[in-house]
């Protein structure tokens, strides 16, 4: 696996660029008012000597003693990504988060690989906050046969959001095809990720969806009141490369008021496909 992380644009370079793109002021003032901090996350091999308390995606979680694995219409649940909070101290997103301890995602294995509809409302997905003073344990699934999605480590990359061009906010505001045509160049200039032999892998906690199809459902329907929490597109494993069904995005989202509760009870899940 070949990841190579490039020097993402600070705050006030993001703005220097989006007025490069948009002379007038207005234009310029609307989208710098969408920025959003946002942490991408690289993929790499995941050591042997760094253990299981990573950060990292797939594999088994670490959980307290006891934890019972969700199950979603009588089927167990993907872990999808654990994070640890301790990694993410001093990027301005991560303020939203916790402040330590770790936070563990599983959703439906079905949504996730397109086979099911694209979205629910809360009860196919779990994410868990399990506090820095608990003791982890690898959770054994409950059966043998389940899916065990590919393991990786994940490392932040702070980097500066806005919305994407097929998003609602901008194909509203942008009508105009000159518009519209300028802001999907802005767009594909701030966008920075970890760049790979397989391609793009756009997975990040906070800023904006990358949309793969349309507006997120969760989205549409309850608008600023909801923020993507965490993003996870195809990703590279060592070896191969891991996609969810034939190619595509999950999401998961949260309202904010939640959000700055530390309540992640109600995380919304959905899934977009090629």
């Amino acid at each position: 696996m070949r990841t190579r992380v490039p020097r993402s644009l600070s705050k006030a370079e993001a703005e220097d660029l989006i007025r490069a793109f948009f002379p007038e002021a207005e234009e310029a003032a609307q989208i710098i008012a969408w920025l959003r901090p946002a942490m991408q996350l690289a993929t790499k091999p995941l050591k042997t000597t760094e253990g299981h308390l990573v950060s990292r995606l797939g594999g088994l979680p670490m959980a307290p003693s006891g934890f019972e694995w969700p199950c979603y219409n009588d089927e167990t649940m993907l872990h999808i990504a654990q994070v640890n909070l301790a990694e993410f101290a001093g990027i301005e997103a991560a303020v939203l988060l916790p402040r330590d301890g770790w936070l563990a995602f599983f959703a439906d294995p079905d949504i996730a690989t397109g086979c099911d509809g694209s979205w629910g409302e809360g009860e196919d997905c779990a994410v868990f906050h399990f506090p820095v003073d608990a003791t982890l344990v690898k959770a054994e699934p409950p059966e043998p046969d389940i899916e065990i999605m590919p393991e990786c480590a994940i490392v932040p990359h702070e980097v500066w959001d806005i919305p994407d061009p097929s998003s609602h906010l901008t194909s509203h505001r942008f009508g105009e095809k000159s518009f519209w045509l300028r802001y999907c160049c802005l767009h594909d200039h701030m966008e920075v990720g970890p760049i790979s032999s397989q391609g793009d892998n756009w997975c990040k906690l906070f800023g904006w969806p990358n949309l793969v199809q349309r507006e997120l459902e969760a989205i549409e329907r309850d608008g600023d009141s909801r923020r993507l929490l965490l993003q996870i597109s195809g990703y590279e494993t060592d070896p191969g490369h891991h996609a969810w069904g034939p190619g595509g995005n999950i999401y998961f989202t949260i309202d904010v008021k939640e959000l700055a509760a530390g309540d992640f009870s109600r995380v919304v899940f959905e899934g977009q496909h090629t």
